[in-house]
């Protein structure tokens, strides 16, 4: 869950002034603000020894801009770094239970484009590109092979996302779109 909070300092008389440049009657000056994330997990896996072993923790850096394209439309590029310890996999000599693998990072870029396109259609689209890998592993894999160096679980290099809106008025549209990614590991 992301909380987003954009202050904009106001600025007296009738125009404001140059911070970010100005192209015709076009004034862009950068919000002030920042974002706060609530730390809320999408599930939870138990296992019976996961009392034993170490909570997974994360930890994220990242910077990016945002250009507001007029007031009906917007760019974003992110770039991230993820790095998370005591990483866990199931353990597959023991159903029901899990092998802490170590460390992985993923480093990435994230794009997006959300807005109007023409009168009465709309765009969100997204493209990522993350590079992530184990960096630390205690546990080898069933072929006997250490888990470092391989590519971190569920981390597909490249995802597109396109999304398409047609209103019709205020009260009612239809949208369509969909989500495309390269190959990922499952564990």
């Amino acid at each position: 869950m992301w909380i987003g909070i954009n202050v904009v300092e106001p600025h007296p008389g009738p125009k404001p002034p140059q911070i970010a440049g100005e192209v015709g009657d076009v004034r862009a000056m950068p919000p002030v603000g920042g974002v706060f994330q609530v730390p809320i997990a999408d599930s939870f896996v138990f296992r019976a020894n996961s009392d034993q072993l170490e909570p997974t923790r994360t930890e994220n850096k990242e910077i990016g801009v945002k250009l507001d394209i007029g007031a009906k439309a917007s760019l974003t590029a992110a770039l991230f770094d993820m790095s998370q310890t005591n990483i866990q996999v199931a353990d597959p000599a023991n159903p029901g239970f899990a092998l802490p693998v170590g460390k992985q990072r993923t480093r990435g870029l994230e794009l997006t484009f959300a807005g109007e396109i023409a009168p009465q259609w709309e765009m969100i689209s997204g493209y990522s590109y993350m590079d992530g890998s184990i960096t630390e592993s205690t546990e080898r894999t069933s072929a006997d092979t250490p888990f470092q160096g391989n590519t971190a679980a569920l981390t597909p290099r490249h995802s597109l996302n396109l999304w398409l809106k047609r209103k019709f008025n205020d009260r009612y549209y239809v949208a369509a779109g969909g989500r495309a990614e390269s190959a990922r590991y499952a564990s």
